[in-house]
């Protein structure tokens, strides 16, 4: 889909006698190995074994920022299961530039789909 851009009012080019234009920056975004994006969600395919699909065991697995994640499924898990876990998918920069650096903004979900 298309990138992020972030505006940045009055602080771009200064020209003699206008109000100086907005910054703008473009983000490109470059397809992931193994995370898919879908708005401000992420999905990520987590493979298993028929084994651990049939016996409701701890499934661990790393987020995007690299954070080790462990969850349960309490029932047997097939091919259309999937698990949303709620704010560990992309930011939310409702517009603010410096959301990042404030590190004031939510997330949208982590979606796991399972490949057994």
């Amino acid at each position: 889909g298309p990138g992020t851009e972030l505006v940045f009012p009055s602080e771009g080019h200064i020209r003699a006698g206008a109000s100086p234009s907005s910054l703008m920056i473009n983000f490109k975004q470059s397809p992931h190995s193994k995370f898919k994006r879908f708005g401000n969600d992420l999905i990520f395919e987590l493979s298993i074994s028929l084994l651990d699909a049939l016996s409701a065991v701890p499934l661990k697995f790393k987020t995007l920022e690299d954070e080790q994640l462990e969850i349960t499924i309490d029932s047997v898990i097939n091919p259309d299961t999937f698990k949303v876990i709620k704010g560990k998918g992309m930011p939310i920069l409702n517009n603010d530039p410096l959301g990042p650096i404030k590190k004031d903004y939510g997330k949208g979900n982590l979606i796991l789909k399972f490949d057994v």
